[in-house]
């Protein structure tokens, strides 16, 4: 689902902003206010896909206190308070706040469970993350940036076989993504099978060569690299 050059959270997002440029472009004139969220939604959305999280939140707080029922916009604000704060928990804790009403709204959809997984992982809170990854995942089994995610999650909770099946599968499902190859060869390299390793970062570093993916700088794979060449 998500190519190299975008994170999961981020083409989740994109993915979603197409289906509401579909609904902006033939505007339900039959309610008003729902149109004045979408739109606020989008403007904020734009925003957020160029980089510009700070000046989205303005239009997605409108968005919601017109329609507190558009799930979409609770999601990319999340997302933005995410991006602000990586390392802040305030923030990260606004993000969370964000997805679990998002899900509240439509428990049906991933998107949310995933934002909210790759959010608790930041905070180191791996169980919870696995929990909703798995969540996601019934709902979208084949969805390989849920996989791709959820491996990344095991491989920090030491689960190294779970980390390589499931970046096995997410790698069948989208051969183009960099980060479950990146994933994949950092579970190789502490199995200490350094061949392998060292084929899955060159995998990683040809699919994306100059920016850091989902979890992993471009700068650490080439460094691990070296470290399981060393190694063999």
């Amino acid at each position: 689902m998500k190519p190299s050059t975008h994170n999961s959270i981020h083409v989740a997002l994109l993915s979603l902003l197409a289906t509401v440029c579909c609904s902006c472009t033939a505007p339900n004139t039959a309610n008003a206010t729902n149109n004045l969220a979408y739109k606020e939604y989008v403007a904020g959305h734009r925003l957020n896909s160029a980089g510009k999280f700070k000046e989205a939140i303005p239009h997605l707080d409108k968005a919601i206190a017109v329609d507190p029922t558009l799930a979409d916009a609770y999601i990319s604000r999340g997302f933005s308070y995410g991006k602000l704060g990586p390392k802040n928990r305030e923030m990260l804790e606004h993000s969370l706040s964000d997805y679990a009403k998002a899900i509240a709204l439509t428990p049906d959809e991933p998107h949310g469970y995933n934002n909210r997984g790759f959010t608790l992982l930041k905070l180191n809170e791996i169980d919870q993350a696995i929990a909703d990854f798995d969540f996601a995942l019934k709902l979208d089994p084949d969805a390989a940036y849920l996989l791709s995610n959820r491996g990344e999650a095991y491989l920090r909770k030491g689960e190294l076989d779970k980390a390589i099946s499931d970046t096995t599968r997410a790698i069948e499902l989208n051969p183009e993504d960099a980060d479950p190859f990146a994933t994949r060869g950092d579970a190789w390299l502490l199995q200490k099978k350094y061949a392998k390793a060292i084929k899955d970062y060159d995998s990683a570093i040809e699919l994306n060569p100059t920016a850091a993916d989902c979890f992993h700088d471009i700068d650490a794979i080439k460094a691990k690299r070296a470290e399981a060449k060393k190694a063999l």
